[in-house]
């Protein structure tokens, strides 16, 4: 797997194996982390909507190689649909799947660390829907994570937690699971759990 800065993604630091719960009887996770897992699972709190900017710039990544796929197009949308997106938003999103923009273009300081971490997640996502990372897209990967202000191991847990998710039975773009893509992000990034809480 490929996140757009030659990582692995395994390199979590979480002491996790796989699915981070401690097989063989012995986990390596400090104590309070392991009390924060045994409330895991699909949590109401952990918000999966994202504003317009990230989504902009997610068709800026898709366009990074000069083309812009038709699966790319309806898993952008479909991500923005799940992610809360409608109305005028949600057609400035479809508008930027059929012109190429730039991310620069793209504003996107006012993102929260959860939305900017989930933001790349899903271009990690995007970037690998055709089986084939560019030079282009790993630029544009980089690029992305530089402009979000995301450390390297922040992108790299991002990134494995969207290919986690891709690999399931059910992980085609049709059927890709945005619930347990936030769920898979908090169990890499506990930290970020109390940023990624809604009220909705």
């Amino acid at each position: 797997m490929i996140d757009g800065d030659g990582e692995n993604g395994d390199g979590d630091g979480d002491g996790e194996n796989g699915d981070g719960d401690g097989e063989n009887g012995e986990s390596r996770a400090p104590k309070n982390m392991l009390s924060r897992r045994g409330e895991r699972g699909y949590r109401p709190g952990m918000s999966k909507k994202l504003p317009k900017q990230s989504f902009l710039a997610l068709a800026a990544v898709a366009w990074a190689d000069g083309h812009f796929q038709k699966n790319e197009g309806a898993a952008l949308l479909r991500a923005a649909t799940e992610c809360g997106l409608d109305g005028e938003a949600l057609s400035e999103v479809t508008a930027a799947t059929k012109t190429k923009s730039e991310l620069e273009s793209v504003k996107l300081d006012d993102l929260s660390e959860w939305e900017k971490v989930l933001t790349y997640a899903l271009a990690s996502w995007i970037a690998l829907l055709d089986g084939i990372v560019s030079t282009e897209e790993h630029k544009s990967l980089r690029a992305l994570g530089a402009q979000l202000g995301l450390a390297a191991p922040l992108r790299e847990r991002a990134s494995a937690a969207a290919f986690d998710i891709s690999v399931l039975p059910d992980g085609r773009p049709d059927k890709y699971d945005f619930a347990k893509l936030v769920t898979r992000l908090q169990e890499r990034m506990p930290q970020l759990a109390p940023k990624a809480s809604t009220s909705d």
